[in-house]
Protein backbone atom coordinates (compact mmCIF):
# COMPACT_ATOMS: atom_id res chain seq x y z
CA UNK A 1 0.00 0.00 0.00
CA UNK A 2 1.54 3.34 -1.04
CA UNK A 3 1.44 6.39 1.19
CA UNK A 4 1.95 9.87 -0.26
CA UNK A 5 2.98 12.41 2.37
CA UNK A 6 3.04 16.22 2.05
CA UNK A 7 5.84 18.07 3.85
CA UNK A 8 4.57 21.57 4.62
CA UNK A 9 7.99 23.11 5.30
CA UNK A 10 9.34 22.19 1.85
CA UNK A 11 5.97 22.06 0.03
CA UNK A 12 6.98 18.72 -1.48
CA UNK A 13 5.28 15.35 -1.76
CA UNK A 14 7.20 12.25 -0.66
CA UNK A 15 6.21 8.66 -1.27
CA UNK A 16 6.44 5.77 1.19
CA UNK A 17 5.58 2.09 0.98
CA UNK A 18 5.23 -0.67 3.58
CA UNK A 19 7.81 -3.40 3.17
CA UNK A 20 7.78 -6.99 4.41
CA UNK A 21 9.12 -5.82 7.80
CA UNK A 22 5.77 -3.95 8.19
CA UNK A 23 7.56 -0.58 8.44
CA UNK A 24 7.16 2.42 6.14
CA UNK A 25 10.16 3.14 3.92
CA UNK A 26 10.82 5.94 1.47
CA UNK A 27 10.26 4.81 -2.11
CA UNK A 28 13.85 5.06 -3.39
CA UNK A 29 13.27 5.37 -7.16
CA UNK A 30 11.25 8.51 -6.41
CA UNK A 31 12.49 11.12 -3.94
CA UNK A 32 9.95 13.95 -3.93
CA UNK A 33 7.79 16.16 -6.12
CA UNK A 34 5.92 19.45 -6.14
CA UNK A 35 3.01 17.70 -7.83
CA UNK A 36 0.55 15.26 -6.26
CA UNK A 37 -0.43 14.21 -9.79
CA UNK A 38 3.15 13.06 -10.44
CA UNK A 39 3.13 11.02 -7.21
CA UNK A 40 -0.17 9.40 -8.19
CA UNK A 41 1.20 8.57 -11.63
CA UNK A 42 4.23 6.84 -10.05
CA UNK A 43 1.84 4.82 -7.86
CA UNK A 44 -0.35 3.87 -10.84
CA UNK A 45 2.66 2.83 -12.94
CA UNK A 46 4.03 0.68 -10.08
CA UNK A 47 7.13 -0.01 -12.18
CA UNK A 48 8.74 -2.29 -9.55
CA UNK A 49 5.62 -4.00 -8.18
CA UNK A 50 5.95 -2.36 -4.78
CA UNK A 51 2.41 -1.05 -4.48
CA UNK A 52 0.07 -3.47 -6.20
CA UNK A 53 2.24 -6.60 -6.43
Amino acid sequence: MPKPFFVKSTKKWKLYWKRADMKWHGYEPFRESDSLEEVLEIINQDKYGCFWG
